[in-house]
């Protein structure tokens, strides 16, 4: 077999990989399934441990009688990073822990960086189809406490944050974590 042959041989042989490669891409894009049939990534509500350790990040007693009005946790996307959870967590009480009691805020945030953080991670949640939480106005008013417990940023604009927000009327906890 001479040289050329070779060559010939791998050129086709690559050809044939890249061939069934655009195949399976056009399987997967045009295929017998359905857009609403295909795997997706995995939403569900929040399980009973993710909500009790969110509970204990923000300094709250989960001993308490508390109840679920709504959560959702959505899987790490095929990159890793990108997740959105929340909860709506209706409290029997709000006494923050010593350690974290100087994490929340009560008078609206100031910050223009936390304000767009605050206003992404409630963007993030009504794109979700979350109903229960607030919009970022009024979340940043005086009726809601608000922890920041985690904010990450990528050239000043957030792309990930751990919000807590409690609504003083209704004994409300909302908790937020996101990251694209």
């Amino acid at each position: 077999m001479t040289f050329g042959r070779i060559v010939g041989a791998a050129l086709q042989a690559i050809g044939v990989a890249a061939l069934l490669a655009v195949a399976a891409g056009a399987y997967w894009i045009y295929g017998p399934a359905s857009v609403a049939e295909r795997p997706s990534p995995i939403v569900e509500p929040l399980d009973g441990g993710d909500l009790r350790t969110a509970l204990a990040r923000a300094g709250v007693d989960a001993a308490q009688d508390w109840s679920v009005i709504a959560s959702l946790h959505s899987e790490t996307g095929l990159v890793g990073r990108s997740r959105f959870d929340y909860a709506c967590i209706q409290l029997q009480r709000f006494e923050p822990s010593a350690d974290v009691a100087q994490d929340w805020a009560r008078e609206p945030e100031t910050n223009p960086l936390l304000q767009q953080a605050l206003a992404a991670a409630l963007d993030q949640a009504g794109a979700h189809g979350a109903r229960c939480l607030p919009d970022a106005t009024r979340a940043n008013s005086t009726d809601f406490a608000r922890n920041f417990a985690a904010v990450e940023f990528d050239r000043r604009l957030p792309n990930a944050a751990v919000i807590f927000l409690y609504e003083w009327t209704t004994r409300r906890l909302y908790y937020i974590d996101f990251a694209s």
